[in-house]
C-alpha cells in the first residue's frame, strides 16, 4: 500500500483497474460455494480483505458514494480530504471490534414515533464496507430465489412481482409478522442460516393509503409554499415529485389512484389560482392558467411555458421480476445493465441515458452495477440545459472526480452542488 500511496494521489488512482481486480475476486468467491468448496471461499475472502484495491474502494464508498458521508460518528469526523482517504485506507483491517456508535433518534415515516439510528465512525464504516465486499458474494450464492430484502439488484418491485405471481391464480394464506425490537434481539447465528419461508398475499397490489396521503401532502405543501410564485416556477417544483412517484408505482395497480390524484390536484390548483385573482370569474381563471393539449384535454400551464405532469399520463408497465438464480456477482453484465434501465425507480431521462450509453458510465466506462449510485452530469455546467446531448450518466464518485478537476470531463474546479441535479 505504501508504494501505491507514493505513486498516486487519490484523484489519480486507477479506479477502473481496482474495480476489475476486486470484482474478479468477488466472482470467484461467488462460484466457490456453488462448487461446495468452503475452504476455497475462506481463502479468497481473506485474500480480498487484505487487498489494497478492496480497501481503497471501501474508503471511496463511505467518503464519496454514501448519502451519509458527511455524518459524524462519536469521533466527530464528518469528512476526509483526499490525502486523509489514502491514509485511512492504508491500515484498514477487518477487526471484530470498533468504536462505540453514536445514536440519534429519527422520525418514522408517516408516524409520530421515532426510531434509533446508530452512526459508526467513518473508519468503522469503511471496515464494514470492506467486510461486505468479501461476505456478500458468498451470501448471494446461498440465498433462495425468492428473497429480496437488502440484496443487491433486487427491490420491492421484485417482491411485488413474486407475490403477484403467487396469488393471481388461486387464494393463499398470509403470515404477517411484526417482531418487536427485531434488530436488537435477533439471533445473528440463526439469521446466517438459510431459511425456507415465503409469504403470499391475496389482494390487488396497489399504493398504500399512507403512501398516497404522504405524496398528496407533499404536493399540497409545495402549492401552499408558492402562493405568490410564478406558475412556471410552481410547475418546475411539482413535476419531479409527480414523475418520480408515478414511475415508482407504475408497476402495480395504480391507474385509478393516478386519476384520483390528478383530480384532487386539479381542485387544489384551482383554489391556488382563484386565490390569486379573487375578483375574476372561473372562466377567466381557467383560460389564464390552463391550456388545451392534444390528447390530454386541459393541462395546467401557460401558453408558452412548461405543463404540469399528470399521474395518469404514466402508463402502467408490469415489472419483470429478477431471475431467481441471478446475482450481480455472476458476471452477466448485459442482463443487469438492461434491468437497470427498465427499473420503475429510474427516471425517464436516466433510463434514456443508460440506453444511449449502453449501461456504462460515461466517465470510467465501467458497466453500472445494480448497487451503483448514478448521477447526471451536465457537460457544459449549465443545469438549465437539459438536452440529452449535454447530459451524461456517471457514477457518484466519478462525478466527484469530474468536479474536482481529476477527469477529462472536468469543466471547472471546486465542489459540485448535487441538489441541482434532476
Amino acid at each position: 500500500m505504501s508504494g501505491l500511496l507514493a505513486t498516486y494521489e487519490w484523484g489519480a488512482l486507477p479506479w477502473r483497474k481496482l474495480e476489475v481486480v476486486v470484482f474478479k475476486l468477488q466472482k470467484r468467491i461467488y462460484k466457490a460455494p456453488q462448487a461446495r468448496d468452503s475452504r476455497r471461499v475462506h481463502q479468497l475472502q481473506r485474500l480480498l480483505l487484505k487487498s489494497r484495491a478492496a480497501k481503497l474502494l471501501a474508503v471511496r464508498r463511505v467518503t464519496q458514494d454514501n448519502r451519509g458521508k458527511h455524518t459524524a460518528g462519536v469521533d466527530g469526523i464528518k469528512s476526509l480530504t483526499p490525502k486523509q482517504r489514502l491514509t485511512t485506507a492504508a491500515p484498514l483491517e477487518a477487526l471484530p471490534t470498533g468504536k462505540p456508535a453514536g445514536r440519534i433518534w429519527i422520525p418514522k415515516p408517516g408516524k409520530d414515533e421515532q426510531r434509533p439510528l446508530s452512526i459508526p465512525t467513518l473508519y468503522d464504516r469503511a471496515r464494514q464496507a470492506l467486510v461486505k465486499q468479501a461476505m456478500e458474494p458468498q451470501w448471494e450464492a446461498k440465498f433462495e430465489p425468492n428473497s429480496y430484502g437488502f440484496r443487491p439488484g433486487r427491490s420491492a418491485h421484485d417482491a411485488i412481482g413474486a407475490i403477484y405471481g403467487a396469488i393471481n391464480k388461486q387464494p393463499k394464506y398470509v403470515l404477517d409478522a411484526d417482531i418487536a425490537k427485531c434488530f436488537d434481539r435477533i439471533d445473528r447465528k440463526a439469521l446466517l442460516r438459510k431459511t425456507d419461508t415465503f409469504a403470499n398475499l391475496q389482494r390487488l397490489i396497489k399504493p398504500s393509503k399512507e403512501a398516497i396521503k404522504r405524496h398528496y401532502r407533499q404536493l399540497a405543501e409545495t402549492i401552499n409554499r408558492n402562493k405568490t410564485a410564478r406558475q412556471e416556477n410552481l410547475i418546475r417544483q411539482l413535476n419531479p415529485v409527480i414523475a418520480g412517484w408515478s414511475y415508482y408505482y407504475r408497476a402495480v395497480v395504480s391507474k385509478k389512484v393516478f386519476h384520483t390524484l390528478d383530480q384532487k390536484l386539479y381542485h387544489r390548483l384551482a383554489r391556488w389560482a382563484r386565490h390569486r385573482h379573487p375578483q375574476k370569474g372561473r372562466r377567466w381563471v381557467v383560460n389564464r392558467y390552463w391550456r388545451a393539449n392534444k390528447g390530454k384535454n386541459w393541462v395546467f400551464g401557460g401558453p408558452n411555458g412548461p405543463a404540469l405532469n399528470l399521474h395518469a399520463s404514466v402508463a402502467i408497465v408490469r415489472h419483470a421480476k429478477v431471475k431467481g438464480d441471478a446475482s450481480p456477482y455472476d458476471g452477466n453484465w448485459s442482463y443487469w445493465a438492461t434491468r437497470r434501465g427498465h427499473h420503475p425507480g429510474v427516471s425517464k431521462s436516466l433510463a434514456r441515458l443508460l440506453k444511449i450509453q449502453q449501461g456504462r458510465c460515461q466517465a470510467c466506462g465501467l458497466v453500472f452495477t445494480p448497487q451503483a449510485l448514478i448521477e447526471i452530469h451536465h457537460l457544459d455546467g449549465d443545469h438549465r440545459n437539459n438536452r440529452y446531448c449535454n447530459l451524461a450518466a456517471v457514477h457518484r464518485h466519478c462525478h466527484d472526480q469530474i468536479h474536482g478537476g481529476y477527469h477529462e470531463l472536468s469543466q471547472q474546479l471546486g465542489t459540485h452542488d448535487k441538489s441541482l441535479i434532476n
